[in-house]
C-alpha cells in the first residue's frame, strides 16, 4: 500500500531554501519505490504570474511501506551533509514532527533525531 510524506524546509534565506530542499530531493531519488514531486501552493500567484505555483522548500513523496528504511537512511545523509541551520517539517497522516537543526555534525544527535523521526512516522 502506498502512503505520503510532506517535507516542509525552512532555512532563514529564501534563495537557501531552494537550494537545501533540493539537496533532501536527491537522496531520495535513487529509492526504489518511491515518487517524488513538488506540492502545489495554496496560496495565490502574484498577478501575471505564469506556471503551477509551489511552495518553496515543500516536497511531497509518495512511496510503498519497504522504502521508508532508505527514506530515513537519506534524512539520515542529509542531516550529517547539511551545513545550515534548517528546519524540517515532516507529517505523515496525523502525525508530524519539526525538528530544529542547528549546525549539527555530532552523528549521536543526528541518530536521536533520525530515531524520533522513525518512530513518528510508523
Amino acid at each position: 500500500m502506498k502512503q505520503e510524506i510532506t517535507f516542509k524546509v525552512t532555512t532563514p534565506y529564501q534563495d537557501r531554501t531552494a537550494v537545501v530542499t533540493g539537496q533532501l530531493k536527491v537522496k531520495f531519488q535513487d529509492i526504489r519505490g518511491v515518487d517524488i514531486r513538488p506540492t502545489p501552493s495554496t496560496e495565490l500567484p502574484p498577478k501575471g504570474a505564469m506556471g503551477d505555483p509551489i511552495t518553496l522548500g515543500l516536497l511531497t513523496i509518495t512511496f510503498l511501506e519497504s522504502a521508508l528504511p532508505g527514506i530515513v537512511k537519506g534524512i539520515r545523509e542529509w542531516l550529517l551533509g547539511n551545513q545550515e541551520a534548517t528546519k524540517l517539517r515532516v507529517k505523515k497522516g496525523d502525525n508530524e514532527i519539526e525538528l530544529e537543526i542547528p549546525d549539527i555534525k555530532d552523528t549521536e544527535a543526528v541518530e536521536a533525531l533520525t530515531e524520533r523521526l522513525l518512530k513518528q512516522l510508523e
